[in-house]
């Protein structure tokens, strides 16, 4: 495969937290986001308050959180959100570091874990219709598209995910 490695760690170091805080105040990197502002600021009190090295347990509540590493190094983060009847994923990857397919190689890594670690049947993202490099990256892995308006709903089954890596077509 060419380009970066991704590897999903699931252990949140407080370090991490305050990355994704960081992260989180980035305006063009979260202005598709539906997360509700003010989240960072969120993350910082949750971090004085735990006095924790790790704080894994305040980033997987309703769902599992993933930070994304190259190299060992952070680049992003992952959200899998189980719901009764899918899963909605939420991607994240530093501002400095767009351009380079690590979204990609993040949704790649995410996908495995939500239909074959998590059992989900469906994956879903919700999308805002400006945020033509997420569109374009969901497009990309067989996605379709089930709701239109400002938000976007797409959405992918897991037979239909496993019949694009068998035919050797997924993310091709």
């Amino acid at each position: 495969m060419i380009g970066p490695c991704i590897r999903l760690r699931p252990e949140i170091t407080a370090a991490d937290a305050r990355s994704v805080a960081v992260w989180m105040e980035d305006r063009e990197a979260t202005l598709h986001l539906s997360d509700a502002p003010g989240v960072s600021g969120a993350i910082r009190r949750a971090l004085d308050g735990a006095h924790l090295n790790v704080v894994t347990h305040l980033f997987n509540q309703g769902g599992r959180f993933f930070v994304a590493e190259e190299h060992g190094e952070p680049v992003g983060f992952v959200r899998l959100a189980p719901g009764r009847e899918e899963t909605q994923v939420v991607l994240v990857v530093e501002r400095g570091r767009w351009g380079r397919r690590l979204g990609q190689k993040m949704l790649r890594e995410a996908l495995a874990m939500a239909f074959f670690e998590m059992r989900a049947s469906r994956v879903a993202a919700v999308i805002h219709r400006d945020n033509h490099r997420s569109l374009s990256l969901f497009r990309r892995a067989g996605f379709h598209m089930e709701r239109g308006g400002d938000w976007t709903r797409h959405a992918l089954a897991m037979s239909e995910y496993i019949q694009l890596i068998q035919g050797g077509l997924f993310m091709a």
